[in-house]
């Protein structure tokens, strides 16, 4: 794991940029310089590299925005969408929280925030009960055959 030296979060060692707070990690580049005249093209930027499948490079640029321009509702939607295609429900959670009190009346935001809570709040299954089940459906098959087998080979009385 990597630390961030700027939120002291953990991050994967092939991170280039903190999941948390997007701070460039070890001699990764650092934030870009955004002047609010470029904001409109890094967010386009932003978008285009998310779908383009670099969800770390996207949240460097998000972040970069949000350092000027905090309150910025796209930018926030950026970020979030990065850490939700990361894999990041929790962070992504927390980022459309902060979108939603900025802007109480986007219905996609409140709609794609309670998916991603119903998300986080269905647990996956615990891994001895999936396997059990997984033993239980394959000794029953077994049994099944075992019965057609016996059955199909004794002679008609």
């Amino acid at each position: 794991m990597t630390v961030c030296n700027k939120c002291r979060t953990d991050n994967p060692p092939d991170s280039r940029f903190c999941c948390m707070c997007g701070g460039a990690l070890g001699d990764g580049p650092a934030r870009p310089n955004v002047k609010p005249e470029d904001i409109d093209r890094l967010l386009m930027d932003g978008y285009r590299t998310v779908h383009e499948g670099d969800p770390a490079e996207a949240l460097h640029l998000a972040n970069a925005i949000l350092d000027v321009d905090p309150d910025n509702a796209s930018a926030m939607a950026l970020k979030a969408i990065c850490h939700e295609k990361r894999g990041e429900t929790d962070a992504a959670i927390d980022v459309y929280e902060q979108l939603v009190l900025l802007n109480p009346g986007s219905t996609l935001d409140r709609i794609k925030l309670a998916q991603l809570r119903r998300r986080a709040a269905a647990a996956p299954p615990d891994e001895l009960e999936h396997r059990s089940r997984n033993w239980v459906a394959g000794l029953s098959g077994i049994a099944a055959t075992l019965l057609v087998v016996t059955a199909g080979g004794a002679p008609p009385r």
